[in-house]
């Protein structure tokens, strides 16, 4: 809003211009980034707010939709706050705001703390201009991250294999190789695969099999945990784990305790990989991860599928679409 002598505002807070953040050559972007399901999804209560097993809750959903009434009191709490401080923020961090509130349990000092430091963190990130998908396309081409599909509930789904990181980057520390993949995948996910309202969240799948202990830094792991849960606050709906080898089991007891409790809560240790067939259609993951594609030899453009979407539907993918 621009009001006439009054400075620029968006969502109850001043804004300032907004950084470039992404750059992708249009035939770069996948056929199947945003299906029309995703525009038409309407999602339940139980996915606008999800409950946990141990009685809390977590909103999933925050833009284009009604807050609580608690919510909007502590919103507008941290609009006074950022007022009264002279905060001025990027209108993709105003639209945060209740990411960060839920972030620190509607305390709205803490709140306004994180939204400062992700605002600090993008402007220092990307200062030196936008991720170019030229800049990370052979990096992408390991199959390290990489974008495979989407589940029953149209939430994207990011493919995690630790086993493909080159041992140059073990050799040279160069975690902020990774850290950079994974940013240029959130970045693309905001731009071309979510819907505000509808779909906002995502699923990790971390396959393990073939990592070994000296491959698996726990410092590393910090930092890009620290990256993915403070400046993409609320985006994980589910951390699925898959093919955990038994030299991992004490690493994988380690990296649960930097989660928080509600981490923990999305945190799903497969057994079988054919467990992820109640969220996924089997077209949209490969079959070492319980579906019926092959191992995708090419990582970007991302290769994505059309729906059908439902869980353990198995007819493939529909040719129409």
């Amino acid at each position: 809003r621009l009001d006439e002598g009054a400075a620029p505002s968006a969502n109850g807070f001043q804004i300032i211009q907004e950084l470039e953040t992404l750059s992708c050559k249009e035939e770069n972007v996948a056929q199947h980034s945003l299906p029309v399901e995703a525009l038409t999804f309407e999602p339940s209560p139980s996915l606008i707010v999800s409950p946990f097993d141990n009685g809390d809750s977590e909103r999933k959903i925050h833009c284009n939709i009604e807050l609580q009434a608690n919510e909007q009191e502590k919103l507008q709490a941290m609009q006074r706050e950022a007022a009264a401080q002279g905060l001025k923020f990027f209108p993709s961090i105003t639209a945060m705001a209740t990411r960060f509130l839920s972030h620190a349990r509607m305390d709205v000092k803490k709140a306004l703390r994180c939204m400062q430091a992700t605002q600090e963190w993008r402007q220092g990130y990307f200062a030196d201009g936008p991720i170019v998908d030229k800049s990370v396309q052979e990096d992408l081409q390991h199959g390290i991250v990489y974008f495979s599909g989407r589940d029953s509930d149209l939430r994207p789904t990011l493919i995690v294999r630790g086993a493909r990181i080159p041992q140059q980057w073990y050799k040279e520390k160069r975690v902020d190789k990774l850290i950079r993949l994974l940013v240029f995948c959130m970045e693309y996910m905001v731009r071309y695969m979510l819907v505000p309202g509808r779909v906002e969240n995502l699923n990790v799948i971390v396959d393990l099999k073939g990592l070994g202990l000296s491959q698996v830094s726990v410092s590393a792991l910090s930092d890009v945990y620290k990256v993915m849960s403070y400046h993409y606050s609320g985006r994980v709906f589910k951390f699925f784990i898959a093919h955990i080898p038994s030299s991992l089991s004490m690493i994988a007891g380690m990296v649960k305790s930097l989660l928080t409790d509600r981490q923990k809560q999305k945190l799903c240790m497969l057994k079988d990989v054919k467990e992820l067939r109640k969220y996924f259609a089997l077209h949209q993951l490969e079959e070492d991860l319980g579906g019926s594609r092959p191992a995708f030899s090419t990582f970007y453009p991302f290769p994505l599928q059309p729906g059908p979407f439902e869980g353990g539907y198995a007819g493939g993918p529909d040719c129409a679409a």
